[in-house]
């Protein structure tokens, strides 16, 4: 460790430490000393240097060197900045230690007195007399130079601020971005906020950091916005909106703009956000083609469905927004992830209301200031005539928004600015309404465009279904202009609200009232007969019902006459009862959604869409793609971290604290951890060479030289979005993963909780782990229902090892007939490349001794392993294969082979020994630790360590899983126990949960995980639910099989689950459900299947990929868009359950009528070196097309076959390939032809 700095601390030192703050805008902001540059300038041995050179020599300083190092390091600074005269110094040093002015107590504020002599008070009114007594020069000096030194901090716990006008604020001017806005209200200036000025607690995933600061927008109201008179105005609207601000701070919603601090300075009433470096929503449509793709659409979807569920959220809390249009929709872009297309939030309050109460509660109409006219909806004349304005009212422009981001996502920049040329009127201006006849309706250009995406995109997509929604829900009036009651209703409030207005302002009976009074009373009499009018949306039908209210209503109104010659508290109360229920009861008749039907209909659309684009055009189809997308994510799971740790040795399992000085060298020291952009400063170079001296910097190189790509240049790394790691970018893999320590303090909101170092493969904790994987499992999930924890008879397979425990440690084999059901385990292997000798299996010769023992010794090591966990796990039993199938009994084995599915369906769990290559190798070996440190901050220890979460490499790509037989154990078992050569991983339902603690998620491995496969594939696919299924055959077609024969047999447990599932019958890697769609499977590339010799007992037809090995993949037909043809005879339902089917399929083929040239191009052939022959082979057509081309032909999706020999009447044909062809190339009429 150097020694630190003892040069005496001088004024260049603190002027260069400071800032220069915000001079470009209306801010005007001035130089200041960040707070981290106080302690560094203060420290102990620089605050003595300086002490000495100010005072006499031999002076005792010590005293005076705790002081200002403790507790004055800012006086002490303050008064090296003012530069006193040196004989002066002393008196200023000594008075200032002897009043014991600290840090706590500034800023010092003069006020002049009666007498001569001026007093001097700290901000909690602490008088400093001996401010008196000083010179003027220094007293001045100080009193102004001290606000560089107090730039506040913006805390997480704290959202308004009352400045001193004085006070220097910590916003440094962004000269090379440089950006202001401004809007009715006020004025908005881009500026930065120094990094050391926010609360690392703040939430900052809206932020950007840049140069040591953080891009924020200061919102400035203005005061010349009000009217004259109304001084006051400007107060209410700030508190108005830092409430609104304050309570939307909380709100746990992306899509929400995330205030950082509202303050008084001065005149000055300011709000501070993030600013959005994606700009708003509508700069974002006129700088951006829209390259309709399947990702784009899905982004719009989620934005549109997290703004719904964001506009819901205001709702609930009493609040509206109420300007919600493009510009006030701004788009975050996440730190160094430029092709992000990021996300929308909603900005911009100032115009939004908190209601006290609801509408049908409210006593005063509503004072929020109306937003843009463009966005105003078609009730806006009632708004004028004060009626209240309802919350939902922002459902119309957030239709508004949504329809324009439909039209721009469709038909791209020029069909939106079409659009909107539509809408626009020379006299009315851009709206999307107009008032014709004296009836206000949504313009009927609206309904024009609809029609025009609905025409381009299929009526099942999610484009059709948002579009429908917005056009039915959101962008429609209030009140069906036809519906007698609601003109009723609506006369009654205006007047009651017209009357009681009056009465306020004049205190007297309004002229006219009794024929006014009148009038109500006869329209309420009028409304008697009338019903509650409610749309149910998802039946597009009207409920109607009485309503009492309705009563209720004339009751009052009758009355109400009556009271015109009482007080006029009275009439008023009265008026406003009737005011309230007819508001009520007119809400009651809305057309419009509200937010949480909006919000709930798109979630619908978004989560049932697997594929939102696709339109009707054939030539112009979009690929359609499954929701079983391959995209790991890592998330934080502290609900079951929290939980398992508990019962860990939790100081064993993080790196040891020793102090966090030692061993660090002063750039680490320097380096804030906690940043979300983790800027190192130094190359590989200098990390490697500081790394001999220096824990972090081994650390950081270990973790570095495994990064991809590596760094270049000065490293950098960026936080994760979910805040648990560093990577080379904010999207990247992982190249840091950071934890908290929940023994220090609360656990940082942006760390993850886990086990940086984890427990040793076979120990006391580890064993514990897995039990509580077990029973947190059991307890929240539904992964291994009741009803196979039941102890019922049959469940159990014919053979088990009994694995005996400590205490009666005897293993061996058992006949489950003659035992009662019980929990037991399974095992999932590689055999290995072994020698006879080598092999640990059941014969008939050795049935007999392993029932009566089995020695633990005599066990190869992958075996041995089994049961140490299978015992550790409190479980009695447990399956091996090689041990509960007679090897050298080919009955049995056929018969048990078949019972696959059911062994591990019932397992309580599987354990799956991932790492090991073979029985002999063992998966309880020794682990390699991975690197690991733990820095100290002033929010508690956080520990750092080497990432290691990568289920796909360490278990999906492993030696085990690339075997065929293991495919279906895995997606079979409930539970699976994944044993790697880097840690143990858990797979149930509830996703993937790592030894570390972390969690991943990714589609493809939950569908293949499901512990009641396949459901989780078809509740989230609908109309293509077979499309996961020709996935799963796609990935078994290219795993490995010792015995190339087993093809058919290694997932025939699955294929049986399969057929359950569809309620359909299944054979040969086709179900009847998708009888013609299944059997157009193709080879991924041409001519790289090859035939498989089975046995003339085991042989599989040609037609179905069993036949071959090579892998596979299907045809991409769309669904509803082809009609199958039934030209083959349904082999499934001509069967008998006795009739054992040989395989043969009886069809219709056609002959072809195409060149070989034209057939190559259109054709995917399975084996090599077989030549094309259109002439001698025939086409069986499947299925066509539906719709023609623009040239009036149809596709056709044909099963290829040629001839192989004669038989006694038909020729027998066998398969070559798949093609899509043109109808034109198939002739008419076909011949009856078998395909074997």
């Amino acid at each position: 460790m150097m020694q630190p700095n003892i040069a005496r601390i001088s004024y260049e030192d603190v002027k260069t430490s400071m800032v220069d703050g915000d001079t470009n805008t209306f801010l005007n902001c001035h130089e200041f000393l960040p707070c981290n540059n106080v302690g560094l300038l203060a420290q102990e041995g620089r605050v003595k240097s300086t002490l000495e050179a100010w005072l006499p020599p031999g002076q005792d300083i010590q005293h005076l060197v705790e002081f200002f190092t403790e507790n004055a390091p800012r006086v002490f600074l303050i008064l090296v900045f003012t530069e006193p005269e040196q004989d002066y110094i002393q008196h200023c040093i000594q008075s200032l230690y002897d009043a014991r002015l600290t840090d706590e107590d500034l800023p010092v504020f003069k006020k002049q007195a009666a007498t001569t002599l001026p007093l001097f008070y700290t901000k909690d009114e602490k008088q400093c007399d001996f401010f008196s007594y000083w010179a003027m020069k220094p007293q001045d000096d100080f009193l102004r130079d001290q606000w560089s030194f107090l730039a506040p901090i913006f805390k997480k716990d704290k959202f308004s601020y009352d400045f001193y006008e004085s006070q220097h604020l910590p916003f440094i001017t962004r000269k090379e971005n440089y950006e202001s806005a401004g809007g009715n209200f006020a004025d908005v200036a881009s500026v930065g906020l120094h990094v050391e000025h926010l609360d690392p607690q703040n939430d900052r995933k809206q932020l950007k950091e840049n140069k040591k600061c953080f891009q924020v927008a200061v919102k400035r109201l203005r005061n010349h916005a009000f009217p004259e008179g109304r001084s006051n105005d400007i107060n209410r609207f700030f508190e108005k909106e830092l409430q609104t601000l304050e309570m939307m701070r909380d709100l746990d919603s992306p899509h929400l703009i995330k205030p950082i601090a509202a303050y008084k300075k001065g005149e000055y009433k300011c709000f501070v956000f993030p600013w959005a470096q994606g700009g708003n929503l509508q700069a974002f449509w006129n700088d951006n083609k829209s390259p309709l793709d399947e990702k784009l659409v899905r982004w719009v979807l989620d934005q549109m469905t997290g703004m719904a569920h964001a506009i819901k959220l205001l709702h609930e809390n009493k609040t509206r927004h109420g300007d919600i249009k493009p510009a006030n929709i701004l788009r975050f872009q996440m730190v160094d992830d430029k092709n992000n297309l990021g996300t929308l939030v909603i900005a911009d309050v100032g115009v939004s209301k908190v209601h006290e109460q609801y509408t049908r509660y409210r006593t005063h109409p509503t004072t929020s200031t109306h937003g843009t006219m463009s966005y105003d909806p078609p009730e806006m004349d009632d708004y004028a005539n004060g009626v209240p304005v309802p919350r939902i009212y922002d459902i119309w422009a957030l239709g508004c928004v949504f329809l324009e981001f439909t039209i721009w996502l469709v038909f791209g920049q020029p069909g939106w600015r079409g659009f909107l040329q539509d809408i626009t009127n020379q006299d009315q201006g851009c709206r999307f309404w107009e008032n014709t006849s004296g009836v206000s309706q949504p313009h009927k250009k609206i309904q024009k465009w609809v029609n025009k995406v609905k025409s381009v995109v299929d009526k099942e997509s999610a484009v059709w279904r948002v579009v429908e929604l917005i056009s039915k829900r959101l962008l429609v009036p209030m009140w069906s202009s036809t519906d007698d009651c609601s003109k009723k209703l609506k006369d009654i409030q205006i007047k009651s609200i017209r009357l009681w207005k009056d009465i306020q302002e004049h205190q007297a009976h309004p002229p006219g009232i009794e024929s006014e009074i009148e009038s109500i009373k006869r329209t309420s009499k009028e409304l008697s007969g009338c019903k509650l009018n409610k749309v149910v949306f998802s039946s597009g039908r009207r409920e109607e019902k009485p309503d009492d209210n309705y009563a209720k209503l004339l009751t009052v109104a009758s009355n109400v006459q009556k009271s015109t010659k009482d007080n006029i508290k009275a009439l008023s109360e009265k008026l406003l009862r009737i005011q309230t229920l007819s508001a009520g009861l007119l809400f009651s008749r809305k057309n419009r959604a509200d937010a949480e039907t909006v919000f709930d209909e798109l979630q619908k659309i978004s989560s049932c869409s697997s594929n939102p684009t696709f339109g009707r055009n054939l030539t112009n189809q979009a690929k359609r793609t499954s929701l079983l997308k391959d995209q790991w994510r890592s998330t934080t799971n502290k609900r079951w971290a929290f939980a398992l740790i508990s019962h860990l040795d939790w100081p064993t399992l993080r790196p040891t604290l020793n102090d966090h000085t030692i061993g660090i060298c002063d750039s680490c020291i320097d380096t804030d951890f906690l940043s979300p952009v983790l800027d190192l400063g130094r190359s590989l170079e200098d990390l490697t060479s500081s790394s001999y001296n220096c824990r972090i910097c081994k650390f950081l190189i270990v973790c570095l030289l495994k990064a991809r790509p590596q760094p270049v240049g000065t490293v950098k790394l960026f936080m994760n979005h979910a805040g648990s790691a560093f990577g080379t970018s904010a999207a990247g893999n992982p190249v840091i993963s950071i934890y908290g320590d929940p023994d220090h303090g609360s656990v940082l909101p942006h760390a993850q909780l886990g086990l940086p170092i984890l427990p040793d493969f076979g120990s006391i904790q580890q064993f514990q782990l897995l039990r509580q994987w077990i029973y947190l499992c059991d307890q929240t999930h539904n992964c291994f229902p009741s009803q196979i924890n039941s102890k019922v008879i049959g469940s159990m397979p014919t053979r088990l090892v009994y694995v005996g425990s400590d205490i009666d440690p005897k293993i061996h084999l058992i006949h489950t007939g003659k035992h009662a059901t019980d929990r037991y385990v399974a095992l999932s292997h590689c055999w290995g490349v072994l020698s006879d000798q080598e092999r640990f299996c059941l014969y008939t010769k050795n049935k007999k001794q392993l029932e009566q023992d089995i020695s633990f010794d005599s066990l190869p090591k992958t075996f041995r392993d089994a049961v140490t966990v299978t015992r550790n796990l409190g479980i009695f039993y447990l399956w091996i294969d090689s041990l509960c199938i007679i090897q050298d009994d080919e009955q049995d084995w056929e018969a048990e082979s078949a019972r696959m599915g059911p062994v591990f369906s019932s397992a309580y769990c599987t354990i799956a020994a991932s790492s090991a290559t073979s029985s002999l190798q063992g998966f309880l070996g020794t682990k390699t630790q991975r690197a690991a440190t733990t820095i100290k901050t002033l929010q508690g220890c956080v520990h750092l360590a080497e990432p290691i979460d990568d289920f796909h490499k360490h278990v999906e790509q492993g030696a085990l899983n690339k075997r065929g037989w293991v495919f279906q154990e895995r997606a079979l078992s409930r539970r699976t126990i994944h044993f790697t050569s880097t840690q143990v991983y858990w797979e149930c339902g509830g996703g993937i949960q790592c030894e570390t603690q972390a969690k991943l998620r990714n589609t493809q491995s939950e569908f293949i995980g499901d512990p009641n496969f396949p459901a989780y594939a078809l509740n989230h696919h609908k109309d293509d639910r077979i499309r996961p299924i020709q996935y799963l055959y796609g990935v078994y077609s290219g795993l490995c099989l010792t015995n190339a024969t087993d093809r058919s047999k290694a997932i025939l447990g699955l294929q049986e689950r399969l057929a359950n599932a569809f309620e359909s019958s299944a054979k040969y890697g086709v179900l009847s459900a998708y009888f013609e769609r299944m059997l157009l499977w193709e080879a991924e590339i041409q001519g790289g299947m090859s035939r498989i010799a089975y046995t003339q007992t085991q042989s599989v037809p040609s037609w179905s990929w069993m036949a071959y090995l090579g892998n596979i993949r299907y045809l991409e037909i769309p669904f509803k868009e082809v009609n199958w043809m039934g030209n083959f005879i349904d082999p499934f339902g001509l069967l008998s359950d006795k009739t054992d089917w040989d395989g043969r399929l009886l069809a219709h083929a056609n002959q072809l009528l195409i060149d070989e040239a034209e057939l190559s191009k259109r054709s995917k052939i399975d084996q090599s070196g077989c030549r094309i022959d259109p002439i001698g082979w025939r086409g069986i057509v499947c299925g066509e097309s539906k719709l023609s081309d623009d040239h009036g032909r149809f596709l056709e999706y044909v099963l290829l076959i040629r001839p192989t020999h004669s038989a006694e009447v038909l020729v027998n044909y066998e398969r070559v390939g798949v093609a899509v062809l043109l109808d034109t190339h198939i002739v008419p009429g076909t011949t009856k032809v078998w395909v074997v």
